[in-house]
């Protein structure tokens, strides 16, 4: 398993102030008064593809009459995103209200796929390991409310991660 938790635990700190910094935006008109009551966002969670040119369509060196990579083909398939039709490379990031990228992971193959990349970090797990008395809570049969990052729709909702 990644080891995450070092890298968000030092923002741990601050995910109360987090909470208020969104709820505080969410709720001005030109948001529409969004109310997030039953979450408290504490981030926004992405996975972005970062399009290339397509990897080992020239000559292995730059000389005159070089030879073309043998591989050229299973190179390109190797970082190509059949969804966004590209060639690219992904990072997934955890963005705070205050600007900082709290979290970064990557680079990861273009054609992997989202929710394979949050599934090969457990990203949830980490974010329940830094809410331990929130883990203490719903051990106990507790109602709570976890630290949550807000996400696309591709995302499943996890305690800790969730999208309209």
């Amino acid at each position: 398993m990644h080891n995450g938790v070092g890298c968000l635990q030092r923002w741990a700190h601050l995910f109360p102030d987090f909470v208020v910094i969104i709820k505080w935006k969410l709720d001005m008109p030109q948001y529409g008064g969004l109310a997030f009551n039953s979450y408290h966002l504490i981030g926004f969670l992405d996975c972005k593809v970062d399009e290339t040119c397509a990897p080992g369509s020239g000559p292995m060196i730059d000389e005159e009459f070089a030879n073309w990579w043998e591989e050229v083909d299973l190179i390109q398939e190797a970082v190509y995103s059949g969804y966004v039709k590209a060639h690219g490379i992904k990072v997934l990031t955890v963005l705070f209200p205050n600007g900082i990228t709290g979290y970064l992971y990557g680079p990861i193959s273009g054609c992997k796929n989202d929710i394979a990349i949050l599934n090969m970090l457990w990203l949830n797990h980490q974010l329940l390991l830094l809410q331990e008395d929130v883990t203490a809570a719903l051990a106990c049969s507790e109602a709570v409310v976890y630290f949550t990052l807000f996400s696309d729709s591709i995302f499943s909702h996890h305690l800790c991660i969730t999208h309209t």
